[in-house]
């Protein structure tokens, strides 16, 4: 009886060869002071609406205005009566990055400003539907397409990249203004209960907080409000309707500044101007 013959075995697979690895060059450092001269302002502006922040923006030095909402176009520069600077032509978050990327487009500019990275955010969530895919290649019909928090995630990074463009921005010399609008939230609080506190209304959560991260970017975060509201029975009762830019933190609310060290500057004109003369760019 013939022995059955074993089956041909298969034809051996080409192994691609592995890429070759990229030696990291060599670098000599030295010690230099360390000085901000040259590089631009970081700033955030946030307030509940009217409040001025488009108006205070406009009075920094030598601004052009990515707006993402349409509240600009009704606003002058209070100092010289003229209409504001925009970028023309942005519609998406994809525009405002191309925008951003195109140095020379602010040539002539001293001041980036993004009116309002709140919208800014919404603007986002598209951005990441049509660019990042669901899980297996599918497309991705809503943020919580993704996967529990993963959606989220994917803001945190969109956002981020703003910021990455804005320090090559500020590296040239161009000071970076970004408004917000405002939100009461609660505060964690790792010693007792939770508390509210306001602060610039951007995501915060434990999958992408934005709002801590934008914070952190920032050299100024300054906060427009009035001055001197007295309650009572948990209504305003007495104080005035001037505002001011409160540049220092209190436990109710989010402001910071590596410079500045008056906690409150006087906006109770619309030409005031003070802001950007305490930062020493005016």
């Amino acid at each position: 009886m013939a022995l059955p013959t074993p089956p041909p075995r298969p034809a051996s697979k080409t192994i691609a060869a592995p890429p070759p690895r990229i030696k990291t060059p060599a670098k000599k450092f030295e010690v230099k002071g360390w000085s901000s001269a040259g590089r631009g302002e970081k700033v955030i502006l946030y307030a509940e609406s009217g409040m001025g922040k488009t108006t205070l923006a406009s009075t920094a030095p030598k601004p052009v205005f990515i707006g993402v909402d349409d509240g600009g176009a009704r606003i002058k520069n209070p100092i010289t009566g003229e209409d504001l600077d925009r970028v023309e032509g942005v519609e998406s978050f994809a525009d405002v990055r191309m925008a951003l990327a195109q140095e020379d487009l602010f040539g002539m500019a001293d001041t980036v400003t993004i009116d309002t990275v709140t919208c800014l955010q919404d603007w986002s969530v598209p951005y990441v539907l049509q660019t990042i895919p669901a899980g297996k290649g599918a497309d991705a019909n809503s943020i919580e397409s993704y996967g529990y928090g993963k959606g989220y995630r994917h803001i945190y990074d969109a956002m981020l990249g703003i910021l990455a463009l804005a320090d090559k921005l500020t590296a040239k010399g161009k000071h970076v203004v970004l408004i917000a609008q405002s939100e009461v939230s609660a505060a964690p609080n790792a010693g007792s209960d939770n508390f509210l506190k306001e602060g610039p209304r951007l995501q915060h959560t434990n999958q992408g907080d934005v709002a801590g991260l934008y914070r952190e970017w920032a050299d100024h975060v300054c906060r427009i409000s009035y001055q001197g509201i007295v309650v009572k029975d948990k209504k305003a009762v007495a104080g005035c309707t001037e505002r001011a830019i409160f540049v220092q933190p209190e436990v109710w609310f989010y402001a910071k500044s590596r410079t500045i060290t008056e906690p409150v500057i006087n906006f109770s004109k619309p030409t005031d101007d003070d802001l950007w003369k305490f930062m020493g760019i005016k």
